[in-house]
């Protein structure tokens, strides 16, 4: 549950795989699994590939407060990931952050 006065908050990451590294952006995830366990204030996840193309995934995120998220945003290993996906990985992303109301 959401600590107390802390408001949660959710977090939508798009993705498009450059072509051929759908794997690359997977194993990644798996790496970071043990770090994100050990992470406080992560209420869920879920995961999705988009339904009607081949290539667009969505990560969806409920976090119990926005100092949570922002303790795992500058996480090393989770650091290391993102400027991968960035430079080597991604097509194109975005995320996309807001307060649950």
């Amino acid at each position: 549950m959401p600590k107390s006065n802390a408001v949660p908050v959710g977090l939508f990451f798009e993705v498009v795989p450059n072509p051929g590294h759908s794997n690359h952006y997977f194993s990644y995830v798996e790496k970071l699994k043990p770090e994100l366990e050990k992470h406080k204030g992560l209420i869920w996840l879920n995961r999705y590939e988009a339904k009607f193309d081949d290539y667009s995934l969505l990560s969806h995120q409920l976090w119990d407060s926005e100092k949570s998220l922002e303790n795992w945003r500058q996480n090393k290993q989770h650091r290391l990931a993102q400027k991968a996906g960035i430079k080597k990985h991604f097509k194109d992303y975005r995320i996309r952050i807001g307060q649950r109301l």
